[in-house]
């Protein structure tokens, strides 16, 4: 059997995450940053658009937020809350 030694697993990225939990994590900080427009000139207006429907969407939100074992719900509310939408 082989023993897996701290900072040895490649899956692993700093402080635990997975790549996928990585990866689910910037999707959704770049929808929370479309919606806010946090860099105007990079943001079109229709990404802008898209990105608000997606954090009202909540069937959207539940999918991608369950591929890490997080609840939708809470987590909806959090990000529409940081976008200044709630």
């Amino acid at each position: 059997m082989m023993k897996r030694r701290l900072g040895t697993d490649p899956t692993l990225l700093v402080g635990g995450l997975s790549n996928e939990e990585v990866f689910i994590g910037a999707i959704l900080r770049q929808a929370l940053s479309d919606a806010r427009r946090d860099q105007p000139s990079q943001t079109s207006l229709l990404a802008h658009e898209q990105a608000i429907a997606f954090l009202y969407d909540q069937g959207a939100l539940d999918w991608w937020v369950g591929l890490v074992g997080s609840d939708g719900d809470i987590l909806g509310d959090a990000l529409r809350r940081a976008a200044g939408l709630e």
